[in-house]
């Protein structure tokens, strides 16, 4: 998948869940229609990640596909909000708990924050509609330096949930973490 598949700026950090035999792909995406109408290309691309200049502003769509190859662009899946995440949107991880669909996504709220990212929580029973659960503030951060705790994965076994993530250490360095949270 490409920007030109679906008229952004850029795309990465792909995630993919198979549900039911549809695979969704989860896409960080820069939509065109959310970027600064004065912004050059050069602010756009000029550090060859429009994720990391001050107009680029990130999103996450979503593609289906029956076959694993062949995916079709659904778009917009989880815009950027009006607080800690209005800079971007990322879906990180997603897993299973019923009644629904729980997301982890990345977000941040400005160009100061580019590596930095925290985590907040998404929720959907039909994988078309998300809703955040963390608008005003993230759920999840480091108690250090900046407060980054991103990339999440989720793993679930069937006495608990173990959780991987990327978080900030007391001298601002990352790490990678895992923490086991059992079920209920």
């Amino acid at each position: 998948m490409s920007a030109g598949d679906v008229d952004d700026e850029g795309v990465k950090d792909p995630y993919l869940a198979i549900v039911g035999g549809t695979y969704y792909i989860f896409v960080h995406y820069a939509p065109r229609f959310r970027q600064s109408l004065n912004a050059t290309q050069e602010e756009l691309h000029g550090t060859g990640n429009i994720f990391a200049t001050e107009p680029g502003k990130g999103s996450t769509g979503i593609a289906t596909s029956l076959d694993g190859v062949n995916f079709e662009w659904q778009g917009e899946l989880l815009p950027p909000g009006d607080s800690w995440d209005s800079k971007l949107t990322r879906v990180d991880t997603m897993a299973y708990v019923p009644p629904g669909f729980t997301v982890l996504y990345g977000g941040r709220s400005g160009i100061e924050e580019t590596y930095e990212d925290r985590t907040g929580i998404a929720v959907s029973f039909d994988l078309k509609t998300f809703q955040k659960l963390t608008p005003h503030k993230p759920a999840l951060q480091s108690v250090h330096a900046t407060g980054s705790l991103k990339y999440s994965d989720i793993v679930v076994l069937d006495d608990a949930y173990v959780f991987y993530y990327e978080c900030a250490r007391v001298d601002g360095a990352h790490e990678i973490r895992m923490n086991r949270v059992p079920k209920k």
